[in-house]
């Protein structure tokens, strides 16, 4: 079986579809497949389930959806053991653990091609918001830290392609992530970056500008080192601005969860 989690749950058994389309037992698949291979105590299983909303007997209710479940995949694959259930599968069926197997390669690889091609699959198995809409607490917190590692998934192979011979093409994708992430100093400076290696020189000083005195309104803080040394080598008109050690762009602790306006 194949299970997609980075987006609206799919279920497939070869060319079949398993259809699994009430929210809870939507929800107990995932948070099942998330830990793959290992037990979920029952209690943990049922807050990850039902948040607040607890069932008044969450064991019983939790057994019941359990066979259900059981149904419609297989009675193999998930078992109950001492106070917890487990799903049994190999982990390349599961997308999320593809995706962050790939990640762990990509960060152990050191030619820039091989990891490029490693982030370009990690990133190519997302098909939407993670987990649909499950809303209860963990898997809200669970959804914001898979976008946190896309998000610098998406940033590190666009620090591989600035490098490339076509960093203009680059230009409409950072400028979508910069109008979703308006306060990220590595997507901003990215961009300012991409514009100068266009040979957008003008634009990439605008661009900088508008991160200054967004930071100035939104946060009270100036431009960090890295992104004031991109500008300082942009004003200078130097092609390939050269990357700081350790990384081009670090983002700012904490500026992510803020936005304008």
């Amino acid at each position: 079986m194949l299970f997609r989690l980075l987006g609206e749950l799919d279920v497939r058994a070869g060319d079949r579809v398993v259809e699994i389309r009430r929210p809870r037992l939507q929800g107990l698949l995932t948070a099942l497949l998330t830990d793959l291979n290992k037990v979920v105590p029952a209690d943990v299983l049922a807050e990850r389930v039902w948040g607040e909303r607890l069932p008044a007997h969450p064991r019983n209710a939790l057994y019941s959806y359990v066979s259900r479940l059981r149904t419609a995949l297989g009675e193999a694959l998930i078992t109950q053991r001492s106070g917890g259930y487990l799903l049994t599968a190999d982990p390349g069926s599961v997308d999320l653990h593809v995706f962050r197997q790939l990640l762990g390669e990509a960060g152990q690889t050191a030619g820039d091609d091989e990891k490029a091609a490693l982030l370009t699959r990690a990133l190519g198995l997302w098909h939407g918001e993670p987990f649909g809409s499950l809303d209860t607490p963990w898997f809200v917190n669970q959804r914001t830290a898979l976008a946190s590692r896309r998000l610098g998934a998406q940033l590190d192979l666009a620090d591989l392609r600035l490098r490339g011979k076509r960093p203009g093409e680059l230009v409409p994708e950072l400028t979508a992530l910069a109008e979703s992430h308006p306060l990220d100093e590595r997507v901003r400076g990215q961009l300012v970056l991409a514009l100068h290696r266009a040979g957008r020189q003008g634009d990439a000083l605008r661009e900088y500008d508008r991160i200054r005195r967004l930071l100035a309104e939104e946060l009270g803080a100036d431009p960090g080192a890295a992104l004031r040394q991109v500008h300082e080598q942009v004003l200078r008109g130097d092609p390939r601005p050269r990357p700081r050690a350790g990384g081009e762009l670090p983002q700012r602790r904490g500026q992510a969860q803020r936005v304008a306006g």
